[in-house]
């Protein structure tokens, strides 16, 4: 007897997934993202930052000046010092997706592949109700990348099986619900006989004909607003079926429903949860820890003179900011971060910062007062017993001169016999 894929579904439910595993790709290849709400997906090394616009000093703030210093100051790569996190965190969390929806998404997704395989084992009945529990799961998830596929490709099998059957009504209607989700996509002779292949085609054909009736869901205009249908940009109306409709805003979660056109569409517009600047409030920056798995998220203020750093503990909540100078930034914010000061609030860094300490201008005059300079060994042209040894040897030089000049000249006459007489 069929065996259904609900109960081993549910079961994946009630096990918890390991938050780091990544999760399967969906139909088209379209990666799930995962989410934050369930079990503790923060990664205590990774730092978020976010720069505060300084209300004492004019001027654009020096943000690579900034990362520079907190860069080399932490010690941390790249990959682990989010900057920009408020942007990045409003972006990520109009994508954001629950872990279970997703599961749930790829079972369905291998439902419909055991479907293809009972269908070409001739067991009809049982892909008829497998696709009855597919259909209803993906209508309960329509804001999970990857349901117009899945949907898609079980319509697909449904009008094969009705298309075998020989109830060719059925299977046109299928088809047709097929052709809604993506009107421009095709079928090939490799997976689908001929003959079912041409009728998609004809039933195509009808399907773009009728244009004119096409129509869009009515949502209120709200230009902050993004309506995604099937997975694509609304941007006009679309053949009439069932479709698959998500709001999408920077900073809220997206929020979707299941639409046709003999139904008023019923939606709740997404409610931003993370606004733009720095957070308002714990909750602001707990989202944010929770979107982009942060463990810590600093706030950073700098003027001209002085730093503010304030620490939002992702377990703990904000702490009392530190105010330091450039130099004691680099110095001591590693250290500090170890060691946080007491429970803090959002308005810490709006309070008067203290004064900073005057740096200490000496005079070179006052200096030596201060802090005479060690004696140091001469050089050897200011030594007295260098001087002493050289006028010693110049008054030996001239006494020498004068007693050799001041002697009379001396004839020797040296007697040879014979004929010549020599002076020496």
């Amino acid at each position: 007897m069929f065996t259904t894929w609900l109960p081993w579904l549910l079961w994946g439910q009630l096990v918890p997934a390991e938050p780091e595993a990544p999760s399967a790709p969906l139909a088209g290849g379209v990666p799930s993202t995962p989410s934050a709400r369930g079990g503790d997906m923060h990664r205590m090394d990774s730092v978020g930052v976010v720069l505060r616009p300084s209300k004492a000093t004019a001027g654009p703030v020096d943000e690579q000046r900034i990362e520079w210093v907190l860069s080399q100051s932490l010690g941390l790569s790249r990959e682990r010092l989010v900057f920009d996190a408020v942007d990045r965190a409003r972006l990520a969390i109009a994508d954001v997706v629950p872990l279970v929806d997703v599961e749930i998404v790829v079972q369905a997704q291998r439902a419909v592949d055991v479907a293809w395989a009972w269908f070409r084992e001739g067991r009809l009945t049982d892909v008829e109700a497998s696709l009855a529990e597919i259909f209803a799961a993906l209508r309960a998830h329509p804001g999970v990348p990857g349901v117009p596929q899945v949907a898609r490709d079980a319509h697909l099998i449904a009008a094969r099986s009705a298309w075998t059957r020989g109830d060719g009504a059925a299977a046109d209607l299928a088809l047709r619900h097929a052709i809604a989700l993506d009107p421009d996509a095709g079928i090939s002779t490799v997976r689908f006989p001929p003959d079912f292949v041409a009728r998609y085609v004809d039933v195509r054909s009808q399907v773009l004909s009728e244009r004119s009736t096409w129509s869009m869901p009515s949502i209120p205009f709200d230009p902050a607003v993004e309506v995604e249908i099937d997975g694509h940009v609304l941007v006009g109306p679309v053949p009439n079926g069932e479709h698959f409709v998500v709001l999408r805003r920077l900073g809220a979660a997206p929020t979707a429903t299941v639409w046709d056109r003999d139904h008023a569409i019923t939606i709740e517009p997404p409610k931003e949860t993370i606004s733009m600047g720095p957070p308002a409030s714990p909750g602001a920056a707990m989202a944010v820890c929770e979107v982009l798995r942060l463990g810590r998220l600093l706030i950073v203020e700098a003027r001209a003179e002085q730093w503010g750093v304030q620490l939002f503990d992702c377990k703990d909540g904000f702490r009392r900011p530190w105010f330091w100078s450039l130099d004691e930034v680099t110095e001591r914010l590693s250290n500090a971060l170890e060691r946080p000061t007491e429970a803090g609030t959002t308005t810490d860094l709006d309070a008067p910062w203290p004064t900073p300490e005057p740096k200490l201008a000496i005079a070179n005059r006052d200096l030596r007062e201060i802090a005479p300079e060690p004696d140091r060994p001469k050089p050897w042209y200011r030594r007295a017993w260098i001087w002493a040894l050289v006028g010693t040897l110049i008054v030996a030089g001239a006494v020498t001169g004068i007693v050799l000049g001041t002697r009379a000249s001396t004839r020797h006459v040296l007697e040879i016999p014979g004929s010549w007489t020599g002076e020496r």
